[in-house]
């Protein structure tokens, strides 16, 4: 018994060492095995790079036509001159002299006259009053530069004419009616009153009265447009009434 002992405790001793022993073995065993197992590859060599499959065809070298030769144009022979019979043509008398021309004596007409085809002079266009720059007035009014200015002297000379010229027609004084006749005309580039036309208006006695009381109208200065003389269009109401 004694003896068994001794041999157990003799082995717990070296324990450790055979641990040590064995590891040492199975790492050597499993290299063994992973180098075995373990493939050595060669590097393979790199393929080049396959070039294009595009071929270009062989084509013609171009080339240049020259240019052709224009070919001169032929001359032509110059005709021979014609030689004419100096004895079969008559010879031209070198003096002769044009007769004179008659000529028309103007003398019993005034030498100082000049005639002078100008044509006919151009009529211009009315302009409306409200679009001309200096507007037709009455002479009294004439040194007024402003429009303004000028639209009421025309309007108070016009106001005051009426009412002194314009005679209530006999055939509608018994029955007192009232109205307002509008006409219209135009003041032309010398300041006369033409184109007088009762454009509203029912009763004709008051429309021919209010035209002949404007026709009647004296001699205004003309209206003016960039300076130059022009005619002007004017619509002014006439009133009728009876106090």
């Amino acid at each position: 018994m004694h003896d068994k002992k001794n041999w157990k405790k003799n082995l717990e001793n070296f324990r450790t060492i055979f641990f040590m022993v064995g590891l040492a073995l199975s790492l050597m065993a499993a290299t063994e095995i992973i180098q075995w197992t373990t493939e050595y590859r060669v590097p393979e060599p790199k393929v080049p790079i396959e070039e294009s499959k595009f071929v270009i065809p062989n084509l013609p070298p171009i080339t240049i036509p020259e240019k052709p030769e224009i070919p001169e144009p032929k001359k032509e022979p110059e005709p021979e001159p014609i030689k004419l019979d100096s004895d079969k043509f008559k010879k031209v008398d070198n003096d002769f002299k044009e007769p004179t021309r008659p000529t028309l004596n103007l003398g019993d007409l005034n030498d100082t006259m000049a005639v002078e085809f100008m044509g006919l002079p151009e009529v211009p266009e009315p302009v409306p009053a409200v679009f001309v720059e200096n507007m037709a007035r009455p002479k009294d009014c004439e040194a007024l530069q402003g429009k303004k200015e000028q639209m009421e002297c025309f309007s108070n000379f016009v106001k005051f004419y009426l009412a002194d010229e314009v005679e209530f027609p006999r055939s509608n004084a018994f029955f007192a009616t009232t109205e307002t006749v509008y006409v219209q005309f135009v003041i032309d580039e010398f300041g006369m009153v033409k184109d007088v036309e009762a454009i509203r208006g029912e009763n004709p006695d008051f429309r021919e009265e209010a035209v002949r009381a404007i026709s009647e109208l004296p001699e205004l200065v003309p209206a003016k447009q960039m300076g130059r003389p022009v005619p002007v269009k004017v619509v002014v109401p006439v009133r009728f009434r009876l106090d």
